[in-house]
């Protein structure tokens, strides 16, 4: 039933707010007669009108009509206007996947002037498609660090966003197995792309005393993904993090001295 309000509503908004009525106008058997007749001769033609409605205007709520500016009509958006939903920034990041152009990522998500609480969930939007589509994790990874590297949006922005997926990551792998390759190909995009300025504080949600092996083993995946992409300079960038190496120990439950043997160990 709601779902069927909320439809009315909509197409009440799609016809100006213009509702038909029922014409609740008795008639006698001859009228009705009448009516039948001209409306199947019409109907012959091809032509009519529905003569059992008419329409009314039902009124804009106001709290809608309060957010137009001067002089706008009820079913006119302003000019050049965005709305900043899931499916614009889907589609934003399309292009983005097609030419790779983040001059116009990074213009296009301007455009719909999102504050920074929608900064932050447009990255959850991301985050969510890159962990649940195994095929869209690497361009997803992309997309987010090219958002960093122009300034659209914050390390701050990111480590919100990230850290309840992160937090949560163990039990995601149970749901959906393959989200790791996304976090492997988020680590090695942002390692590579910003060296020693990359901000380890986002893996925070990993940081924890007492070792964990499940910890150790994401972490060491996806130094490997950098190793992939840049080689030993993609490790060494990595490693170079004194908060990474300390999560890296924290894991294995090993000091700094340990810990280089332990990578080797495992092929870093």
């Amino acid at each position: 039933r709601i779902q069927f309000q909320i439809q009315g509503l909509l197409e009440l908004r799609q016809n100006g707010w213009e509702k038909k009525l029922w014409k609740d106008k008795p008639k006698s058997k001859e009228e009705v007669r009448k009516d039948a007749a001209a409306e199947a001769k019409k109907a012959a033609k091809g032509g009519g009108v529905d003569v059992l409605f008419s329409t009314q205007i039902a009124g804009c709520p106001s709290y809608i009509d309060a957010s137009k500016g001067p002089g706008q009509g009820q079913r006119q958006r302003r000019a050049g206007e965005v709305v900043w939903d899931q499916a614009y920034v889907k589609r934003i990041c399309q292009y983005f996947a097609d030419d790779r152009n983040g001059e116009e990522l990074a213009d296009n998500w301007h455009k719909a002037t999102p504050n920074s609480t929608q900064a932050k969930q447009g990255l959850e939007w991301l985050l969510d498609i890159g962990f649940s589509d195994k095929g869209k994790a690497d361009i997803m990874a992309e997309t987010v660090t090219e958002l960093v590297a122009r300034r659209v949006v914050s390390w701050e922005h990111l480590k919100d966003a990230l850290s309840p997926s992160l937090e949560g990551l163990e039990d995601m792998v149970i749901d959906i197995p393959n989200c790791l390759s996304f976090f492997d190909f988020l680590v090695a995009r942002l390692v590579l792309k910003f060296g020693r300025d990359f901000n380890a504080s986002i893996l925070s949600a990993l940081n924890h005393e007492g070792g964990n092996d499940f910890h150790w083993k994401v972490l060491v995946t996806a130094i490997k993904k950098c190793q992939e992409f840049g080689g030993h300079q993609g490790v060494s960038k990595a490693l170079e993090h004194k908060e990474l190496e300390q999560m890296l120990c924290k894991a294995r439950r090993c000091t700094e001295g340990e810990l280089k043997a332990a990578l080797r160990e495992v092929g870093l």
